[in-house]
């Protein structure tokens, strides 16, 4: 079932208000003490943006698609990365413990650059729990959907890229009190 890729999520007028938004970025982000510096807006930057509560709706309504259950919105991570940068870590995006039978987050990458060359890399690398790995092909306006408990990281683009790769993370809360009859 997981991870999913839905294809071409926010529309072409929607997409490119985004740039601006993203025109604000900085090298000054870390994940957790000790990682390496990721680009991404501070906190004060990104609340608010109404371009980013669009986005978050329009990933909100695909992700919906694919969990029985209904989900609410808790948080947007906002991140970019330059040619050969230090990659970042495998990381989770809700650590244990948690409740519900499943998993009690989703996360959904929307990849945001505007212009992408697959050869350029920038592919998202997913753990899942059988130990075996996913690549999500970086394809501007795509959106990856997977649990949060599961171990994953964005991979820096290679030397070829001349563009800063940038996406937004969107993570959900599963109402496993709210089932959704299909």
């Amino acid at each position: 079932m997981f991870p999913v890729i839905e294809k071409d999520v926010i529309p072409s007028w929607l997409f490119m208000s985004l740039q601006d938004d993203l025109k604000s970025m900085e090298l000054n982000n870390r994940a957790e003490p000790g990682a390496p510096i990721f680009w991404g807006m501070s906190k004060g930057e990104a609340a608010g943006k109404n371009t980013l509560l669009m986005c978050m709706t329009y990933a909100m309504n695909y992700t919906q698609r694919h969990v029985p259950y209904r989900i609410k919105y808790l948080d947007t991570m906002v991140n970019g990365a330059t040619a050969n940068q230090a990659a970042g870590r495998f990381h989770v995006d809700t650590v244990p413990p948690y409740y519900g039978p499943d998993f009690p987050t989703i996360t959904a990458i929307l990849y945001t650059s505007p212009m992408w060359d697959v050869q350029w890399g920038g592919e998202t690398v997913i753990k899942t729990p059988d130990e075996t790995y996913s690549y999500c092909t970086y394809i501007p306006n795509n959106l990856a959907i997977f649990p949060s408990t599961w171990e994953h990281y964005g991979s820096s683009p290679n030397e070829a890229c001349p563009v800063l790769r940038t996406s937004l993370g969107f993570r959900f809360e599963v109402c496993y009190n709210s089932p959704i009859a299909r």
